[in-house]
């Protein structure tokens, strides 16, 4: 039987976020709101699975182009 933790979503901030531990060596992140999954094993720390639709990756390459930008001007 998997323990099941409940977490802070870190993709939409959604208190009903899940963590399981499953089979003592991986840990599956998963929340209902926004459908965020990531699964990883606990003992190499490499990620299995992960899926996050409501990340835009390029909306926060943007906004660090800007902030790199702004530290060399100023």
């Amino acid at each position: 039987m998997p323990a099941i933790t409940k977490i802070i979503c870190p993709n939409c901030g959604s208190p009903h976020a899940e963590r399981h531990l499953l089979d003592g060596q991986l840990s599956r992140t998963q929340c209902w709101d926004c459908d965020y999954l990531f699964v990883k094993c606990q003992r190499t720390n490499r990620v299995v699975e992960a899926y996050a639709p409501g990340m835009d990756v390029g909306r926060f390459r943007q906004a660090i182009l800007v902030r790199n930008s702004l530290a060399v001007q100023g």
